[in-house]
């Protein structure tokens, strides 16, 4: 008798796991490229208008999840060289990477073939900034040291 119910439970496991597994997506691959893609530009623009003197963007990560068949949520990590004066002689370049994620959602197109996403919000986690030459940062003995107040 147990010999039964444990061959029932094994077969109605691996029945379950291919229905799981040849479920279909609840968005295509292309989809989900398409989606990766136009972020990505978009950021990049976005960075070269607020940063005219930015340099060297670079696309690190770009991955996007279906949360529902209206939303998604896409997460991403980008870098890019900036200058930090805009005086030629002391111009210190820095590297910033910002990681962070945003979430689009499908909205009514006019094209029916054609799907529209909005985002809805962008959220940026962890921004890190490497400076390209180091900063020296003595102690001044003729200058008075700060007191508490």
């Amino acid at each position: 008798m147990f010999k039964v119910i444990t061959l029932v439970v094994f077969v109605a496991g691996m029945i379950g796991t291919w229905f799981l597994l040849n479920s279909p997506a609840k968005m295509s691959t292309q989809l989900h490229a398409e989606i990766q893609s136009k972020l990505a530009i978009l950021i990049e623009e976005t960075i070269k208008t607020k940063k005219p003197q930015s340099s060297d963007f670079q696309m690190n990560q770009m991955y996007t999840n279906a949360i529902n068949e209206n939303l998604v949520s896409a997460h991403f990590s980008y870098q890019f060289k900036d200058i930090m004066n805009s005086d030629a002689d002391s111009a210190e370049g820095v590297e910033q990477s910002i990681t962070g994620y945003a979430l689009l959602a499908k909205t009514p197109s006019e094209n029916a073939e054609q799907q529209r996403w909005v985002i809805q919000s962008i959220k940026t986690n962890q921004e890190s900034v490497s400076f390209s030459e180091g900063i020296v940062v003595t102690t001044d003995e003729s200058v008075a040291p700060l007191e508490n107040k």
